[in-house]
């Protein structure tokens, strides 16, 4: 603080003493402030000096080559790294190629001889259809190179499950024949690679969330010989190519949603033993090619909105065992020939009005 310095009632020499005292103290102060002044702009250096070191060091990691940066990711567990992707484009980057996905999976899962993972819950194996496809690919032909079945059957009332999108990887496993998902919380299409598989042989997706169309490309898969998707809520049409399918021995789309006529190339599968179609919105008359599947033993196409006449080829199926054709809008009388399938033990043809049976018989329900 500046002393205050009453300059009257002096003499000439004490308003010397005075002006010269008042002038030292003036300097003192500006000593003081120019070092306050000193301290403050070497702070702000300082933070300055921080802020460009830790940008350098940000732009350092940017320029890194991606195959250094996958590396250092590999070694931090992939549930936890995958949490990075939001990091920087490069994590993301990284995270999602082949190059980090073989040395994670390396490092962390070790390989199994095992041809047949049946899961009765969703557990690790689940999780990774959560990851890149990338990783999910690498990950199933290293830990389970010899994989023939996958099977998830969880329970429908189990809250714990995640719910996911179908997963592709299956289509690009080579050993791969059975593929099975019961009461799993999948959702959306099928994704049409699957039934490109040529080695996959039987397919279940029964209680799962699809509510899409077949695709066309489900002629692809003629190496399938058993195919059932049931309460899954498929809707529109079934795919004539659906007739490509030779090798098919069980057929079993029960209660969707599907519309349209049932496709007479349906005919063209031989070896069916097995065809079930109820619980649909199915219209339209039986095609008479359904008198080619001379294997079938088990016909159900219940609860549909099927109309017109049974055709007279139904009789030509003679190791046909069960035939339920009830709730629908059939007319006219029984083929004789049903008279003749002496392996019938089952035929329930009721609540069709209009329809009768002309002869006799302890089997046939009308």
């Amino acid at each position: 603080m500046i002393p205050k310095y009453n300059i009257h009632n002096h003499t000439v020499a004490d308003q010397k003493d005075i002006e010269k005292s008042m002038q030292s103290d003036q300097n003192l102060l500006l000593t003081l402030l120019y070092e306050r002044l000193a301290a403050v702009e070497a702070r702000l250096a300082l933070l300055e000096a921080a802020q460009q070191k830790e940008s350098q060091s940000n732009t350092r990691l940017e320029h890194l080559p991606p195959e250094i940066v996958a590396l250092i990711l590999a070694w931090i567990e992939p549930r936890k790294v995958f949490s990075l992707r939001r990091v920087s484009k490069l994590f993301c980057g990284c995270l999602a190629g082949s190059h980090f996905a073989a040395m994670s999976v390396k490092r962390f899962y070790p390989p199994s001889g095992t041809t047949d993972l049946i899961l009765p819950k969703w557990t690790r194996e689940c999780g990774i259809f959560k990851f890149p496809l990338d990783y999910q690919r690498v990950y199933f032909t290293r830990v389970y190179p010899c994989l023939q079945t996958f099977a998830l059957n969880t329970n429908p009332l189990d809250n714990k499950q995640q719910t996911t999108s179908f997963p592709t990887v299956f289509s690009l496993l080579p050993t791969l024949r059975n593929l099975h998902f019961d009461s799993a919380r999948i959702g959306g299409p099928i994704p049409e690679t699957i039934f490109a598989a040529n080695t996959l042989e039987a397919l279940t997706l029964d209680q799962v969330r699809l509510n899409h169309e077949l695709p066309k490309e489900i002629g692809l898969a003629t190496s399938l010989k058993y195919l059932s998707i049931s309460r899954c809520g498929l809707r529109g049409n079934i795919p004539s190519e659906i007739g490509q399918l030779t090798n098919l021995t069980t057929l079993w789309l029960g209660y969707n949603h599907l519309s349209g006529s049932i496709p007479p190339e349906i005919g063209n599968l031989s070896k069916l033993n097995s065809l079930s179609l109820f619980g649909n919105q199915l219209e339209g008359k039986l095609p008479p090619e359904l008198g080619n599947l001379v294997n079938l033993n088990h016909m159900y196409l219940m609860d549909n909105h099927l109309e017109g006449n049974i055709p007279e080829t139904l009789g030509n199926i003679l190791l046909l065992r069960r035939i339920a054709l009830y709730n629908n809008k059939l007319v006219g009388t029984v083929p004789f020939g049903f008279e003749t399938l002496k392996f019938l033990t089952q035929c329930d043809l009721r609540w069709n009005k209009g329809l009768t049976c002309p002869f006799p018989s302890m089997i046939i329900e009308v």
